[in-house]
């Protein structure tokens, strides 16, 4: 059944990747997974995937068309409008994203590090003064099995 499914997202089309700038903050946190479909027909408002610059996959909003219409993206949190290598094409247009999933953000993890980490050193020790030594009997009084030489 797994292998159905994996084989039907391929077969479609469906890209899931995460998010590693906070270009697209706060609608789409750093760390986020994204579920993109291909869109043939993309329209402004859109989050669109597309080749970035140097050879990077880019995650941003399509917010127009330019005169020689090539279209025009901009990351939520960037004060600008993004500057292509060369003028994206709808063709280039990899797809859409439909899904994001938040799951635990950088900056959250950095904050929770710490005790995450005392907790496991606690859970270590804990474990260590617990675990039972033996089965009750005193391991060092157990006699010694001798070597007996075969001799002829």
């Amino acid at each position: 059944m797994i292998l159905l499914v994996a084989a039907a997202v391929f077969a479609t089309g469906v890209k899931s990747f995460r998010i590693g700038s906070g270009s697209m903050e706060p609608t789409i946190p750093v760390g986020s997974l994204v579920i993109a479909t291909p869109a043939p027909d993309v329209k402004v408002g859109d989050v669109i995937l597309f080749p970035g610059n140097h050879g990077t996959l880019t995650v941003h909003r399509y917010i127009g068309d330019a005169d020689d219409g090539s279209v025009q993206t901009q990351g939520d949190a960037n004060a600008t409008p993004d500057i292509h290598e060369h003028p994206l094409q709808k063709s280039e247009v990899m797809g859409k994203v439909v899904m994001q999933m938040t799951l635990l953000s950088p900056s959250v993890w950095m904050s929770i590090r710490g005790l995450v980490i005392a907790l496991m050193i606690i859970v270590i020790i804990a474990c260590c003064i617990m675990w039972p030594k033996s089965d009750g009997e005193d391991l060092s009084k157990n006699p010694k099995v001798e070597d007996h030489a075969l001799t002829h």
